[in-house]
């Protein structure tokens, strides 16, 4: 989900790590896609070019801020996630590495869902808005 937000992250630490450009800093990417919305908001100091783009994916897909996503994960996440079922006002994806993710169309909605569950006894992790699902 935030994937490009982490490339534009590793690269502008790379560039900082080498330096100026006066001073010999030189930073080269391998890459087949060289008009890349990433590349190109590194390479012109511009985040503005990767946030429309983004903005858009992220509505198309319901994703925060355009919608609420949840992370369910923990020992007794499986036991929770069958007791959530399928309700009508999301969409569950998963398991995936021991994980579910639940999206609704916003948080009330989302909220509503989760409380809505009788929690298991036992571990269990909610992270609403993750930064990395």
């Amino acid at each position: 989900m935030r994937a490009a937000e982490q490339a534009v992250a590793l690269l502008v630490r790379a560039a900082r790590l080498l330096g100026p450009r006066e001073a010999g800093g030189r930073l080269v990417v391998q890459t087949r896609q060289p008009d890349h919305e990433v590349l190109q908001a590194v390479l012109h100091a511009d985040p503005g070019r990767l946030v429309e783009g983004e903005r858009e994916r992220r509505m198309l897909l319901g994703l925060p801020p355009y919608g609420a996503l949840a992370r369910i994960s923990g020992a007794v996440a499986p036991e929770f996630m069958a007791r959530l079922g399928t309700p009508d006002d999301v969409n569950v994806l998963g398991p995936r590495d021991g994980a579910w993710l639940v999206r609704a169309a916003d948080h009330d909605s989302l909220g509503a869902v989760l409380a809505g569950v009788e929690r298991p006894s036992g571990r269990l992790r909610i992270e609403v808005d993750p930064r990395r699902a």
